[in-house]
């Protein structure tokens, strides 16, 4: 299930993590649920956060980030927040003169 702030949700618990955050900022719910799903196959085998970087890594070379979440507010476990880059797009235009 989506988030309200558009994240999806993986249960992980290794590293002290006990939770995934998937986002994919200026893509489409497809395209988030195709990555949260690459990202939940690397976690099942990865259990540590090096180990899912470098396998993120390999799919995705520099096109995403990760980072933990040691702190977070409300009472909530400490959690990895992983991010899809937003599409590449073509830059605005000289305006004509």
């Amino acid at each position: 299930m989506i988030e309200l702030d558009g994240s999806l949700r993986l249960a992980w618990s290794a590293d002290g993590f006990f939770a995934i955050r998937v986002f994919a900022p200026r893509r489409d719910r497809v395209e988030l649920i195709a990555f949260a799903r690459v990202v939940a196959d690397a976690a099942l085998v990865e259990r540590t956060v090096s180990g899912l970087r470098g396998a993120l890594q390999q799919l995705y070379p520099g096109a995403f980030e990760l980072r933990a979440q040691r702190h977070p507010r409300d009472g909530e476990e400490p959690y990895l927040v992983v991010t899809l880059d937003p599409p590449r797009h073509e830059p605005n235009p000289d305006p004509e003169p």
